[in-house]
């Protein structure tokens, strides 16, 4: 029965470490990477410091060992946090990296007692073990507590194997304190092959995840993209409102609803009054600074479910579903008085009005909805403006 040692692990999880640290390197190197993914490679290349140290320890002499060993593997752990944190970004003022430093500036400082004041093998691994479980305890569960970090289901399987790798780390710190005397690192052959083999199985899955990690985010950034296009390409800019194309797409949408279920649909178009004046006499940024007020008029004065957009330069149009024409009409003069009562602080003897043209689906195409409101609009207009006019279906 094959059977591995703590030193055949050490080789192979120096062998592997070094594999890994080259893995990320070449995505770091030739894909799109994020803060933090820096500190992750470099915390590969740590843990086979800190092995190679500790495994030649009769190359190098015991001080060498210990100090290279403790100091590189304390390095894995601030790196691992470092990467997390700044990957999320819950640590902006670099709080969490300050206390990690110091502490492992503290477990380093008690490891070097250990060593030239009392020489205890057996202290050096409970101070270390602790030490290390300490600190990957608190970059396991960090992440987890972040909204962002909770949003990656990778992020809790990674946490999880952190929190295996903590608790292999205080069982070698239990039973090192209990032995009656260790004078031989690898006397404790069995839990430091446990240790090395599920911190070997860990840093691979760990691997793994940094990568995954940052796919799911371009991902993200890619989907943000194209919605912020999509946005883009169906917004009026300066209003905010459905340009429209977008409307257009609504209003197909609705139509076929409307069809389907027997339900009613009405469409309100209107037009400012006078607006070419507007821009004639107080300029055409003046003019935007209407168009945008009256947009968030009306947005405030209609329903969630009612569709507004521009329809171009100073026409507007509300397509309102499950309402029969009186019902918009009535909205219509709800419109009429919200705009009559905006002032504008910059152009305050300017009085704003628009004619209304409202008229209900009625069997037709869209596109016969559309042209009787819009007679219904030039109708109110050739009234005197400042109206609302409603096209009823026997008037078609």
């Amino acid at each position: 029965m094959l059977h591995l040692d703590a030193k055949t692990v050490a080789v192979i999880g120096i062998i592997l470490h070094v594999a890994l640290a080259l893995v990320l390197m070449q995505t770091y190197l030739t894909r799109k990477t994020y803060p933090g993914f820096l500190p992750w490679i470099v915390s590969q290349a740590m843990w086979v410091v800190g092995s190679a140290a500790v495994f030649l320890r009769g190359a190098i002499g015991e001080v060498a060992s210990v100090i290279v060993g403790n100091a590189a593997y304390l390095a894995v752990m601030v790196l691992l946090s470092l990467g997390h944190t700044l990957f999320y970004g819950y640590d902006r003022r670099g709080v969490r990296l300050k206390v990690h430093l110091a502490l492992s500036a503290v477990i380093l400082g008690v490891a070097m007692w250990f060593l030239f004041a009392n020489n205890s093998l057996q202290a050096r691994i409970v101070n270390l073990s602790l030490g290390l479980a300490l600190l990957l305890l608190d970059t396991a569960a960090a992440p987890l507590l972040h909204p962002v970090g909770r949003r990656y289901s990778i992020q809790a399987s990674m946490s999880a194997c952190y929190f295996l790798v903590v608790l292999c780390l205080l069982g070698r710190a239990v039973a090192t304190a209990g032995a009656p005397g260790i004078s031989d690192m690898l006397s404790q052959d069995a839990w430091l092959t446990l240790v090395l083999s599920v911190g070997l199985v860990s840093m691979v899955f760990s691997v793994y995840g940094f990568v995954t990690l940052t796919q799911s985010r371009v991902e993200e950034e890619l989907l943000e993209a194209q919605a912020s296009l999509r946005r883009q390409a169906e917004t009026d800019p300066l209003t905010g409102l459905n340009n429209r194309r977008a409307f257009d797409d609504i209003a197909r949408h609705d139509e076929r609803l409307t069809r389907r279920y027997g339900q009613r649909l009405s469409l309100v178009l209107f037009d400012l009054d006078d607006f070419k004046a507007v821009n004639d006499t107080h300029g055409h940024q003046a003019g935007d600074a209407v168009l945008a007020a009256v947009a968030r008029i009306c947005r405030e004065s209609v329903r969630d479910v009612d569709t507004l957009c521009r329809w171009g330069g100073e026409e507007f149009a509300l397509l309102m579903p499950q309402t029969g024409l009186a019902e918009a009409r009535e909205a219509a003069c709800r419109l009429q008085q919200a705009l009559g009562e905006l002032r504008l602080p910059e152009l305050p003897g300017l009085r704003v009005t628009a004619s209304f043209g409202v008229a209900e689906l009625d069997g037709e195409p869209f596109a016969g909805l559309l042209a009787r409101a819009d007679r219904a609009l030039y109708t109110a207009k050739g009234q005197g403006k400042n109206r609302v006019d409603a096209c009823d279906p026997q008037e078609a």
